[in-house]
């Protein structure tokens, strides 16, 4: 699901309803505009409802499907972005299930696992290269 969410792209099922929905309420007075858009009002509420509810993703940086797919100067995902998103690419949780690393630990903080939510939310160096970051740039 992460992968649909991070491309833009709803359920397949989500958006054959919404089609379905639509060609329902043609038959109404008021102008297919109109009921496209209430539809994907509905569609985001549903995908909305199903992101909340996953097990996949207890955590996540993308809370609000809406915001994500309304607003396009949110939208470029590099791939180190996607990578991270997924919780793929160089973390020892990931290389592990692929037989890659010696260990799980994070490589600046021995004492924690190496995931995708320790390093972007919790592994100390980050926070101070963060910190870092936020001084260097209010000084600018």
């Amino acid at each position: 699901m992460a992968a649909q969410i991070l491309t833009r792209m709803p359920p397949a099922y989500l958006l054959a309803d919404e089609r379905r929905r639509i060609e329902v309420c043609k038959r109404e007075t008021v102008t297919v505009a109109v009921i496209r858009r209430q539809e994907r009002e509905v569609m985001l509420r549903d995908w909305q409802e199903l992101w909340d509810h996953t097990t996949k993703a207890v955590w996540r940086l993308i809370p609000g499907i809406r915001r994500w797919m309304c607003q396009s100067r949110l939208g470029f995902v590099s791939f180190h972005m996607a990578q991270a998103l997924s919780g793929h690419g160089c973390f020892q949780n990931y290389l592990w299930k692929r037989r890659r690393p010696d260990n799980l630990s994070c490589n600046h903080y021995k004492e924690a696992e190496d995931t995708a939510e320790h390093t972007l939310l919790i592994c100390p160096f980050r926070t101070y290269a963060m910190w870092e970051m936020e001084q260097a740039i209010s000084r600018q």
